[in-house]
């Protein structure tokens, strides 16, 4: 759930860049009760050996339609159509066995 939490708010901060002309410079966030689970070790060690740098590049690519200066109308007035995701690279999957809890 927490990368399309991250790549939503990121497309908040683009329509948003785009409605009111200023550039954001960055989303952040804070992480609370990060754990993992004994068979999670070796898929989170390889998750940080690989570069974040190596996919900089993806954009998102939004139509013009700014049809109205009411922000209601604005943000109502786009479509999944407008976005465009540019760039987009990705790693290989890194695959781990989810745990079921045990039968009791």
């Amino acid at each position: 759930m927490l990368p399309f939490n991250i790549a939503s708010y990121a497309l908040l901060a683009k329509i948003l860049e785009r409605i009111t002309g200023y550039k954001a410079l960055g989303i952040e966030g804070t992480l609370k009760c990060v754990h993992f689970y004994d068979n999670q070790y070796a898929a989170a060690k390889e998750l940080l050996t690989r570069d974040p740098e190596e996919h900089s590049s993806c954009d998102i690519a939004i139509k013009n339609k700014l049809a109205s200066d009411n922000i209601d109308e604005t943000f109502n007035g786009f479509e999944i159509s407008d976005f465009k995701l540019v760039g987009y690279t990705s790693d290989k999957g890194i695959k781990v066995d989810m745990l079921a809890p045990k039968e009791v």
